[in-house]
């Protein structure tokens, strides 16, 4: 994103953000939002599918065997020999993030970043194994399905969980300061018990992924899965090119 775009894009979220308090709900479908915004002025400065922040990757939509971003690794608190590569703009905002809960006395851990396909495969292979097809496909994400192949998503947790994945984050200190304050540093928690209807899996709090500031303040502010939230700007930018001459 251009500076142009991206000051035009923190100007749009401002409007939403005064927009949202008076129509959003937990649940709302994107035609529904489209619906409630009908007559504002505001416009998408560029169409939200050039945006490689905004990438959707899920079951549904599958990212390569040859697909390999640009990713470096952030100089963040990490679980001894983890791999926490990501694209550089996502690294940066990580950097910025742990600092900001160091600062408040709280020791985040980069647990997972970059995975390739074939490591997924290896990963979604064990937990088939261990769990069985349909378990598996809840925790787990096949290879093509997962966002840590982007290297935009970063699993988190803390030395009082002895850097493991689990549930308990989200009742632990260090995982309510994320679910409060990562959007301000561009990310979302990707995963809701309540949306599993929508993005297939279980909750998962220790799972940020990176949409950048503007983007990631309008998800959490209406609180609906990114699946919904690109349908929606997809459909603004549809909308908005037809309104255009």
């Amino acid at each position: 994103m251009t500076k142009k775009q991206m000051i035009a894009m923190i100007l749009l979220s401002l409007l939403i953000l005064v927009w949202i308090p008076a129509y959003a709900d937990v649940g709302t479908t994107a035609e529904e939002l489209l619906a409630q915004c009908q007559g504002s002025t505001f416009r998408l400065p560029a169409d939200p599918a050039t945006d490689p922040m905004l990438m959707l990757v899920n079951r549904n939509i599958l990212l390569t065997t040859s697909y390999h971003p640009n990713v470096i690794t952030p100089n963040v608190s990490k679980k001894p020999h983890a791999e926490i590569d990501l694209q550089p703009e996502a690294a940066a905002a990580l950097e910025a993030m742990f600092l900001a809960a160091q600062a408040e006395g709280l020791e985040l851990v980069a647990v997972s970043g970059y995975r390739s396909y074939r490591k997924q495969s290896t990963l979604y292979a064990r937990s088939l194994e261990r769990n069985g097809q349909e378990k598996a496909d809840r925790m787990s994400a096949r290879p093509g399905a997962s966002e840590h192949q982007l290297g935009l998503a970063m699993d988190l947790s803390s030395q009082s969980l002895d850097h493991e994945l689990t549930s308990k984050f989200a009742r632990k200190a260090e995982g309510k300061w994320v679910q409060e304050h990562c959007a301000e540093y561009g990310f979302i928690i990707r995963y809701k018990d309540s949306w599993t209807d929508v993005t297939g899996y279980q909750g998962e709090p220790w799972h940020i992924r990176y949409v950048g500031v503007p983007h990631a303040l309008l998800i959490e502010k209406l609180d609906i899965p990114f699946e919904t939230y690109c349908e929606f700007l997809a459909l603004v930018w549809q909308q908005q090119a037809v309104q255009e001459p």
